[in-house]
């Protein structure tokens, strides 16, 4: 259909130009794509709205929303900054010659297991705090700036441990829950560890 299709690509191309002058406006970029979304809606189908909205994934993005509610209050309780003067102290017990190779291998593993069971996008969001914790004290023999290699390669491992480990994971097991017909299409905790 011709017609949609220019309609579609209108509505993409501003929802786009939006999004490239939010730095003007300042207006935050999640209205425009609901705005987009209910002027598709509205273009296809204006007397059965509640269908599209069957389509959106809400338990999941109100899992994710909580889960960054969750990471901010950490960081105004003050975990995360202990968590930080955790590692600090721990890499301060070595030797300031070898205190980079320790740093690093401490936080790759804190990053892999981290990142495996509290989804890797709030966990890195949290290293970066701890990483911003440790730029600004001193710490002989450690660069902070490299230390966010590890938390990259921590997170990105750590992403294929579990379920919870990336946001495409517990996407996958909400659409398999929802779209399997039969319970061998769907996909399970138990299976993800066994096949990843």
């Amino acid at each position: 259909n011709p017609r949609m299709l220019g309609i579609l690509s209108a509505i993409l191309s501003a929802v786009f130009l939006a999004f490239l002058l939010s730095p003007i406006h300042r207006i935050e970029p999640g209205w425009f794509t609901m705005i987009g979304m209910m002027a598709c809606a509205l273009s296809f189908d204006r007397h059965h709205l509640g269908k599209f909205l069957e389509f959106v994934e809400w338990d999941t993005l109100f899992f994710f929303a909580l889960l960054f509610v969750l990471v901010e209050g950490m960081s105004e309780l003050g975990v995360i900054r202990a968590l930080g003067a955790a590692i600090i102290s721990f890499v301060r017990l070595f030797s300031e010659s070898v205190r980079m190779y320790v740093a690093v291998i401490s936080v790759l593993c804190i990053s892999s297991l981290g990142s495996a069971f509290l989804e890797s996008l709030p966990y890195t969001t949290t290293m970066v705090y701890i990483l911003l914790e440790l730029s600004q004290q001193s710490l002989p023999g450690v660069k902070p700036q490299a230390l966010i290699w590890p938390v990259s390669m921590g997170a990105c491992v750590g992403g294929i441990g579990s379920i919870m480990g990336s946001s495409a994971n517990l996407i996958c097991v909400a659409v398999s829950s929802r779209f399997g017909d039969v319970e061998e299409e769907r996909v399970h905790g138990q299976d993800f560890l066994k096949y990843g």
